[in-house]
């Protein structure tokens, strides 16, 4: 399949007339002075219009643009995602044929073979800015190419040459608060690594997350260490991470769940997740993966044992898998629905921590910490398949704490992403155990 993007002309104002508010908007004309030698009756100030359409900047501008897109769509048969309501499917008999998805004016989308003429019927039904664009595009900041194998890959180099770092004389202990432009550079420097940490650089995101603090606890150090990150992202700036094409008959998930135990702020602890697509050789041999989504996060409460952690990071790892496996399956099976029945694909969660694998493949437990034995009996009843692997394995690591090493190797991995889950072949670290441990 090849894929599509498009951006349309002046959204809001295709948007649906504006029916919600009790009272009309008015407004006066433009009073540049091209504006008034076209149209001169605009210099008397008796006259104003009155709105008929939304415009930028009004509050429900935006709805109204999507539900006329979803009006639009919905009348040539094409179906919200259960899970996502800007996510659109075309269905055909026994198979999803097209999809389509929506942020705010850009699209993208793609159809199976044969089936071009649901995309062209979307063309003819908005007014575009701009030519559609085929298999090397910018989506939402991200340029995504089409590779020879049917995969992609999806860089922001773009983006990368126009960060600016900042020159820094001030003493490293000093408070940031203390000096209002560098708080401002602060926020610049963080602010473009969390868009990158966001889109295609996850090995960024634990850096982003545990970089950021209240205003009165920041201090100097804090924004070198921001310019630090700034100068590898400059100096790796054609990085990029890849899709690859797995068959569907034969795939499963794979959810990495890992975590630092009170390594972040105020004795918080950090957690991250890799959630990917591979197939199921994987159980046999290496085999290539689709990173599909990959999050650094500082679990909420704070966590008095590495176990508990493992267990809160685990957990999550496994929601997010099977809620992207309900995604999924539903984008391939034309009767399944996200919020009804179980998902086509398997979720196999992975730890590295054996302690907690024990645990989960008990009868029972008994925990001082009640809350790790409430943890690890949900966990008993939904990850009876949960695999362990060794911590060099463990790909979620990265997304846990700062580590330049980790860090770099996350980046190249993600270049290439791979998946082994090969069982032991003994209980001794033999021939059959040396390259896994």
């Amino acid at each position: 399949m090849s894929l599509y993007n498009a951006d349309c002309k002046s959204a809001f104002l295709q948007g649906l007339p504006d029916d919600e508010r009790p009272t009309a908007i008015y407004m006066r004309p433009p009073q540049d002075g091209i504006a008034l030698e076209v149209n001169p009756k605009w210099q008397s100030k008796r006259y104003v219009y009155k709105l008929t359409a939304p415009v930028y900047g009004q509050a429900n501008a935006p709805r109204r643009w999507f539900l006329y897109v979803v009006q639009v769509l919905t009348g040539k048969h094409w179906a919200q995602h259960t899970l996502d309501p800007c996510c659109f499917l075309q269905r055909v008999d026994d198979q999803v044929v097209a999809l389509l998805g929506l942020h705010v004016d850009d699209i993208i989308t793609c159809c199976l073979p044969g089936y071009e003429h649901l995309l062209d019927e979307v063309k003819t039904s908005f007014v575009w800015g701009s030519e559609w664009e085929k298999d090397d595009f910018i989506f939402v900041g991200r340029r995504l190419q089409k590779q020879s194998d049917g995969g992609l890959t999806l860089d922001q180099t773009h983006y990368v040459a126009d960060i600016m770092k900042t020159k820094i004389t001030k003493d490293p202990d000093e408070k940031l608060m203390d000096h209002p432009e560098l708080i401002t550079e602060f926020r610049s420097g963080i602010g473009s690594l969390q868009w990158l940490a966001g889109t295609t650089r996850g090995d960024l995101s634990s850096y982003v997350s545990l970089l950021q603090k209240k205003h009165d606890e920041l201090k100097v150090a804090d924004l070198i260490q921001v310019n630090q990150v700034l100068k590898f992202v400059k100096a790796t700036a054609t990085s990029y991470f890849r899709i690859f094409p797995i068959k569907l008959s034969s795939c499963f998930f794979v959810a990495y769940g890992d975590s630092g135990f009170a390594n972040a702020p105020n004795n918080k602890s950090q957690g991250g997740y890799v959630v990917l697509l591979t197939d199921k050789q994987a159980l046999e041999s290496e085999q290539p993966a689709s990173r599909l989504d990959r999050k650094s996060y500082r679990h909420q409460r704070i966590l008095r044992s590495t176990l508990a952690a493992e267990a809160a990071s685990l957990d999550k790892a496994q929601d997010m898998g099977h809620f992207m496996a309900c995604g999924f399956t539903e984008m391939t099976n034309p009767q399944f629905r996200a919020n009804q029945g179980l998902p086509d694909y398997e979720v196999v969660p992975i730890t590295d921590a054996r302690l907690l694998w024990d645990a989960v493949h008990r009868l029972s437990t008994t925990f001082s910490e009640k809350r790790v034995e409430l943890d690890v009996a949900g966990l008993r009843s939904s990850c009876r398949n949960l695999r362990w692997v060794p911590t060099e394995k463990q790909h979620a690591d990265a997304l846990t704490k700062m580590h330049p090493k980790l860090r770099n190797e996350f980046r190249a991995w993600m270049q290439s992403p791979s998946v082994t889950l090969v069982d032991s072949k003994s209980a001794y670290d033999g021939d059959d155990n040396s390259k896994w441990r």
